[in-house]
């Protein structure tokens, strides 16, 4: 691929020419990811509770003030009373009305032991069959880069990780590599050839374009 990957927060370095042996020593250890068990039964086909397809959901997008209701895996859940309850506030109506899979799989941080409890309090019925979204949905984050293995991980999924305090008192100007990320979305693919950041004052008439070879050759790098 031409493009490159973007870190928002943080360690943006790891794209420049020259990769860090680091980076060779990561790829080569897998990453097992522990399903918790609220997670294997979320979702699941449970018996005596009514079918529903994708239509009747659908038609509970919360418009003109009625139920919202979602799907996740084989289940059906009626969330409307818990709108005012979510942290992310009325944002929930996003996915109204529909599979929240796609959405979960961009907010990965929902992705928790007492976030799937919230949602199986809200079980109403079982999704048809021929209406489940398929386990296979592209995950957004296949393309992340490989982060240095000294992280303290508090999040991979979108990724949230700092140095330890151990290695951080080791230099005055923290190393691009060990700074912190603070992710909230997948690390955007770019074009080297055609990326331009936009830098704009508020209240003010300037603004500016910076190709990304600007910002490699023209500017002084205070970290290495």
């Amino acid at each position: 691929s031409s493009g490159i990957n973007a870190e928002y927060g943080g360690d943006g370095g790891h794209r420049k020419q020259g990769r860090w042996s680091w980076v060779k020593l990561a790829a080569a250890v897998p990453i097992v990811m522990a399903v918790s068990k609220q997670e294997e039964e979320a979702g699941k086909r449970r018996e005596g509770l009514p079918t529903y397809t994708a239509k009747d959901v659908t038609e509970r997008d919360g418009s003109g003030g009625g139920s919202v209701w979602v799907s996740y895996k084989e289940g059906v859940y009626d969330v409307t009373e818990f709108i005012s309850e979510h942290p992310g506030g009325e944002k929930l109506l996003i996915g109204a009305g529909g599979p929240i899979e796609p959405f979960w799989a961009l907010y990965a941080v929902h992705k928790k032991p007492y976030v799937f409890e919230i949602l199986e309090r809200y079980r109403i019925g079982n999704l048809a069959p021929s209406d489940v979204v398929s386990e296979d949905t592209e995950d957004p984050y296949w393309e992340d880069p490989v982060r240095h293995p000294a992280f303290s991980i508090n999040n991979r999924k979108p990724f949230n990780a700092e140095p330890p305090l151990n290695i951080l008192t080791d230099n005055f100007i923290t190393p691009n590599e060990l700074f912190y990320v603070r992710n909230h979305h997948p690390v955007p693919n770019i074009d080297p050839e055609t990326y331009e950041l936009q830098v704009s004052m508020l209240d003010c008439l300037f603004s500016s374009e910076i190709t990304l070879q600007e910002i490699f050759t023209v500017y002084t790098p205070k970290s290495q």
